[in-house]
């Protein structure tokens, strides 16, 4: 079922549902806590009472707003992804060192945001960003980085160095590689805090963080292409040691704005509703605190 990533991305559930279902419980929990308080402090002072029940109020039409909007298709579900597509035949992920030797990846794959790791061989999908479920990715809505790893042994000195990714396109791949609600995504490389052998304990957090490598922009002209990383100062040094030690090297790379979501014109228009509503409601409250300390003061 999943086509911009592999089969056990797709199959986790949706993140729609679980925001949903968090609105659902803070609604209920703040409703819930400002009753309380308008039971018990009912009994002494009448004039408190208004203003707690306008909080209920104003509450109920906060959580509301937020529950809409956290529903809303328009608002989860679009893609925000590069070098989706990547498990079919002909996506190549290589590192062209020195100005002469081109290397193959020897794993690749990808870590989603709740820690699934799809342990990919030479041959796996190493999507980056999102996999949205309202389009041609029909994925999870998760956000994902991915990762590779490369065998340096008897390289030696390394001098410079390139990462070429395939991004795939129409029509020799199913779909494009790059699909976003941005016009452009900056792809970076990061340090990996785990060796190539122990891959399958690596973390999404550590493959968006800690020393840069090199980054590229992507976008809708780099479908069908291949794109490549150069390797800054301290992504040479990196695999240089890496290459000293006769080991395997292992990075990581992520989409900088992966994980934002750009409202469209039906969730912008719930959202002005709800904060109208909101308005409304203070309003009122102001009214009810001003007539009730009249009435005290006589």
């Amino acid at each position: 079922m999943q086509f911009g990533a592999d089969a056990a991305y797709q199959s986790t559930p949706h993140n729609g549902s679980v925001h949903y279902t968090a609105c659902a419980v803070l609604v209920v929990n703040v409703l819930m806590h400002n009753r309380k308080m308008v039971a018990t402090f009912r009994p002494q002072f009448a004039g408190f009472t208004f203003v707690r029940e306008n909080i209920v109020n104003k509450s109920l039409l906060l959580a509301a707003s937020l529950t809409a909007l956290s529903a809303s298709p328009a608002f989860a579900g679009a893609s925000q992804h590069s070098f989706a597509w990547t498990h079919q035949p002909g996506a190549v992920s290589s590192l062209f060192v020195n100005g002469s030797t081109l290397l193959t990846a020897t794993a690749r794959g990808w870590v989603d945001q709740d820690g699934l790791n799809n342990l990919g061989g030479a041959n796996a999908n190493y999507i980056a960003g999102i996999c949205g479920s309202s389009d041609a990715c029909s994925g999870s809505d998760k956000d994902a980085h991915n990762y590779f790893v490369f065998d340096l042994a008897g390289i030696g000195s390394i001098t410079s160095a390139e990462l070429r990714l395939t991004q795939p396109g129409t029509p020799a791949f199913s779909n494009d590689g790059f699909l976003s609600t941005n016009p452009t995504e900056l792809y970076t490389l990061w340090d990996a805090s785990v060796s190539a052998a122990d891959r399958a304990s690596l973390t999404f957090a550590d493959l968006a963080s800690g020393i840069s490598f090199g980054s590229v922009l992507v976008g809708p002209s780099s479908n069908g292409t291949t794109v490549s990383v150069l390797f800054n100062a301290s992504g040479l040094s990196a695999l240089n040691a890496f290459s000293s030690a006769g080991q395997s090297a292992i990075f990581g790379g992520a989409l900088s704005t992966g994980t934002t979501a750009v409202p469209e014109p039906a969730t912008w228009a719930m959202m002005i509703t709800g904060f109208g509503l909101v308005g409304a409601s203070a309003r009122r409250r102001r009214t009810r605190v001003t007539f009730m300390a009249k009435g005290q003061a006589a």
